[in-house]
């Protein structure tokens, strides 16, 4: 993705929101430790985005390993196993 610069929100390992796993991207704000996803509009509050607690996962190992290649493993066990047993190829 184009102009996606993660911004990981610490100060001495705890962010001013009382996190060490909140990134910022794009008009996003990823809080892991809470499980949401939040999507920020010009001048308004940030409203949550209703996706699930998989995906919240998954974005958050692409977005901390921006740049890398990233295991199929490492993605199945970020995901859960069990769920993606329950899935048809």
């Amino acid at each position: 993705m184009q102009g996606l610069k993660p911004h990981r929100l610490e100060s001495d390992g705890v962010d001013e929101l009382g996190s060490a796993e909140t990134f910022l991207f794009e008009d996003f704000r990823l809080d892991l430790r809470g499980g949401v996803l939040y999507r920020s509009a010009h001048n308004e509050a940030s409203v949550p985005v209703a996706i699930g607690l998989r995906a919240i996962r998954l974005l958050g190992l692409l977005v901390a390993r921006q740049g890398e290649v990233v295991s199929k493993d490492t993605i199945i066990r970020t995901a859960g196993r069990d769920e993606w047993s329950k899935r048809p190829i």
